[in-house]
Order: C-alpha cells, then structure tokens, then sequence
C-alpha cells in the first residue's frame, strides 16, 4: 500500500495522512472489475494485450487526464473515454472489459456499441494513445461511420466526429439523459458557451467543437487577444504546473477539434464582448488554462454538446 501511496493520483487527496477509507471509496470498486479483467482470459482481438490493458487502465484510474489521442484524430470519443474514466471509474473498467472479451460495449441505456471484426484485427497506432485508449475510443468512432473504416491512421473522414454523435455518446455512454447539443457556426456563440456553463455547474459535462489553433502556440501571431497555459498528465506523475501564456495561432476553418469544458466560464445574463474569460479545458493529456475575451474566444468556437 506504501508503494501505491507514493504514486501521484489526480486529483490528489487533501494533504495529510490519507486513510484506508479515503482509497476504499476513491478505489475499491474500480480495483474490483479490474482484477475481474486482469483474471480474465477471452479476447477477440488480435493486437491487444491484456496485461497491457490491465496496468493502463490502472494508471488512468489514478489519474484519467492522462489520456492522449495522438496521434490520431479521435478526438471525439476519447473526450467522452476521459470524462467516464473520471466521472464512473467502475463502468470504465467494465467497458473495457466487456470490449476486450466480447467485442462490444453495452451502455447504461441499453445501447450497444460493437466492434467490428475488421476493426478488431487493426493493429494500435504507434503513438502516445494507448491500447486501452484505442480499444475504446476506434470502436465508437467505428461504430458511427457509414463510409469510412477506422484503419491506417485514423485520422481524416474516418476519425470525425459531428456535434449529434458528441451528444449520444454523452446520453448513452456517460448516461447522461438531459442535455443537447447546438452549433454556432455563424452566430450564437455565447449562448453555446452559456449552456456549456449551465451543464457543468449541474454537475454535468460539455464538449467544444473548436478550431484547435485555439491551443496551438500562435508565435508572433496577434490577430486574436487569445493566450493559454497548460499543465501536463502523464503516468505516475504529478501534474505540471503551468506553463507561462503563449499566444493562440490565429483562428482558421474549419474546426477540427473536440475538447472537454471543465469550467470557468461565470458569464452573466448579458457578457460585453470585451469581458475577459479563463476558460479550463482538456486535451491531448493536458489541462489548459485560456484566457481571453469573449469576442477572441468566439472567433474559435463553433459548437457545444452537453449532457447532465
């Protein structure tokens, strides 16, 4: 136990002595299903390791943010993958789970999403996403395309992920019943970002479809008053602290990224363009911190979707 304690958990206890009943409500359910995984034997795919699956999940347990989609496009599901490892842990193990052993992950609602025999024989792409990671996030991005197979890189066509398929991994893989979604490509911005608020003060989440150079390092770019910091998640170690701002790239079309809303947006009725906003959001392993004005954030926004 000694040697568990000494590695970093986000988020972490309260300072002091940490006890047995403080691990057993954060843990024992969770470590549950996964020494049922880890015990297991079937498995129907060709490149997935069980052992491998097993310690991943294990440190995403101690810390979900670690997740990291690159360097694929799945950026879609795997927002969805980070809030269920955060939100019930539990539920992440067992979806892994049943995903390893049966090829398919049956939801809350009675949804199911199935992995198709020629998805289960696609190797994981080299990178910092994960088998687990892959195992989840291909097969529900997968699961909703029509013309395009997760296959090479997954990235392109086959990896994008719309504003109506963000809402109904968010009813029915999080369980989240209420809640929508709304795009805000010509107008509308600050009520998106309203309702993004609202969901996640009512102890829900929301998701951005947002142009990703938001979060890109802009240089000597200043076309926007946009900057942000971050704080980097990696396995068995704390978190960064953050970095120093960096100005955003200048906004582009069309969005091509998904990011999880965490919080601090304090809006008001009616917000002034100028008002400024800090704005936490998720992505690639990393937390980030954007600061701004409504008016520059706006400019890199272009849907939400909600659930709670």
């Amino acid at each position: 136990m000694r040697a568990s304690l000494a590695v970093p958990m986000f988020p972490a206890f309260p300072s002091g002595v940490v006890s047995v009943r403080q691990l057993a409500r954060r843990f024992s359910a969770a470590g549950g299903a996964l020494r049922s995984l880890a015990q297991g034997k079937a498995n129907v795919w060709a490149h997935m390791d069980r052992r491998v699956i097993v310690a991943e999940l294990r440190d995403r347990l101690r810390d979900p943010m670690i997740l990291d989609q690159d360097p694929t496009g799945l950026c879609g599901p795997l927002s969805i993958v980070m809030e269920l490892a955060r939100r019930a842990p539990t539920r992440y193990v067992l979806a892994a789970k049943e995903l390893l052993e049966a090829g398919k992950l049956t939801c809350a609602t009675g949804r199911v999403i199935e992995a198709e025999a020629e998805l289960r024989q696609e190797p994981v792409i080299a990178g910092d996403i994960g088998q687990v990671d892959w195992l989840l996030a291909a097969t529900m991005r997968d699961d909703e395309n029509i013309w395009e197979d997760i296959d090479d890189t997954a990235n392109g066509l086959e990896s994008m992920t719309f504003w109506g398929e963000q809402r109904g991994w968010i009813r029915d893989v999080l369980n989240l019943p209420s809640g929508g979604w709304e795009t805000c490509f010509n107008s509308g911005e600050v009520d998106c970002m309203k309702k993004a608020e609202q969901a996640v003060k009512a102890g829900g989440v929301a998701f951005f479809l947002v142009d990703a150079n938001v979060i890109k390092d802009g240089g000597s770019d200043h076309e926007e008053e946009m900057y942000w910091q971050r704080s980097t998640h990696k396995a068995r170690t704390a978190p960064t602290s953050l970095s120093s701002k960096v100005h955003s790239k200048d906004d582009d079309f069309p969005p091509d990224h998904w990011v999880a809303y965490l919080g601090g947006l304090n809006l008001g009725p009616d917000p002034d363009s100028g008002a400024p906003v800090a704005i936490r959001l998720w992505s690639w392993g990393r937390e980030y911190l954007v600061t701004g004005t409504v008016d520059a954030f706006t400019e890199y926004l272009y849907a939400v979707a909600t659930g709670y």
